[in-house]
């Protein structure tokens, strides 16, 4: 009566193959040994790509670039949070102990937030006078610094959300796929964010 080999007996087989040679050292000069591996795998196995494709990508990996739609999404991700960042500034600035109030228009706050329309450039500005109140408009009644808070969070944020919410759309049209998808920002949402 013979036996027939069963997948249990040839693991255990395998396992002490391997366990000898481990033992008597065979493992110990291997190339490679103790540096991580390298996964630079052959694309044109991949046969989802195109030729086109296979080219472009060599191209850029032999430049060490990335594709413009990798770039547009970092470059979202920063604008993203330069504008949470900024949101904070402003809630901290309303909320600090002496808040400038609707009486005081040169405060502090009214420059920051001057300051940081500034940065926007002419070609993406797209309002000629910042919103913000001057020493010419009178104060209609003393706002709390809640109030305060929420006016001017509001308006900065319906300056800077549409311009990037525009650069989502861009970037999702042309990203591949639909794994990378970003969603726009909702402004309520931001200024939620900016005060928890």
């Amino acid at each position: 009566m013979t036996i027939r080999p069963t997948l249990e007996t040839f693991d255990s087989l395998v396992e002490e193959r391997i366990a000898n040679a481990r033992r008597q050292g065979q493992f110990d000069e291997l190339p490679g040994r103790g540096k991580p591996i390298a996964f630079d795998t052959d694309e044109r196995l991949n046969v989802h790509l195109s030729d086109t494709e296979f080219f472009m990508n060599r191209m850029l990996k032999s430049q060490n670039t990335l594709p413009g739609w990798v770039e547009k999404h970092k470059d979202i991700d920063e604008d993203i949070q330069k504008l949470r960042i900024e949101l904070k500034n402003i809630y901290a600035e309303c909320f600090r102990e002496s808040a400038p109030s609707q009486s005081q228009p040169n405060s502090s706050l009214s420059f920051g937030l001057k300051a940081l329309t500034s940065w926007i450039s002419p070609s993406k500005q797209t309002v000629t006078q910042s919103p913000l109140p001057t020493s010419a408009d009178p104060p209609k009644f003393a706002e709390t610094k809640e109030a305060l808070w929420r006016r001017r969070s509001k308006e900065w944020a319906e300056l800077r959300i549409p311009e990037i919410n525009a650069r989502i759309r861009d970037f999702n049209l042309s990203s591949p796929g639909s794994s990378g998808k970003k969603n726009a920002l909702n402004i309520d949402v931001e200024i939620e964010r900016a005060s928890s």
